[in-house]
């Protein structure tokens, strides 16, 4: 029976060292999500400039951010569960240190748009595809 994927992010067929970083990924297992690029590199031979690059990749962080804050949230679950038993003073602040990390990391996702006004140049005043509106807020829906 093979193993089951871990991380299977839709690299294109051209990032052949993405592929072979996230096969090496699978093949680690959970153990990757905690390990740096030195020590990926270590146990694959793959350059620790290669890992960092692959580590920092917009799509990969964020699949490990994710796994990360699901592994938190699930350590948390264990631990509310188990608390009523455990009169272990460290263990109840572990849990309000993780509690209260969820909570701070709990924020807005979403575009952000920033809008500015820049006058416009004398050129570009008298351009035929220039518009000008005056005192009119074009996003004024939106704010």
């Amino acid at each position: 029976m093979s193993k089951l994927k871990m991380m299977d992010i839709p690299f294109k067929d051209n990032e052949t060292e993405m592929l072979e970083m996230q096969d090496f990924i699978n093949e680690i297992g959970q153990e990757a999500l905690y390990m740096n690029h030195y020590e990926l590199s270590a146990k694959t031979e793959i350059s620790p400039i290669l890992w960092k690059r692959f580590l920092t990749d917009v799509r990969v962080a964020a699949f490990i951010n994710e796994e990360l804050e699901m592994l938190k949230r699930s350590k948390v679950a264990v631990m509310l569960k188990d608390v009523e038993s455990n009169k272990n003073t460290g263990q109840a602040q572990l849990l309000n240190t993780l509690l209260n990390q969820t909570r701070t990391e709990q924020k807005k996702e979403g575009p952000v748009f920033i809008y500015t006004q820049i006058p416009l140049n004398s050129a570009e005043q008298h351009a035929e595809n220039v518009v000008m509106v005056d005192g009119i807020d074009p996003f004024e829906d939106y704010k």
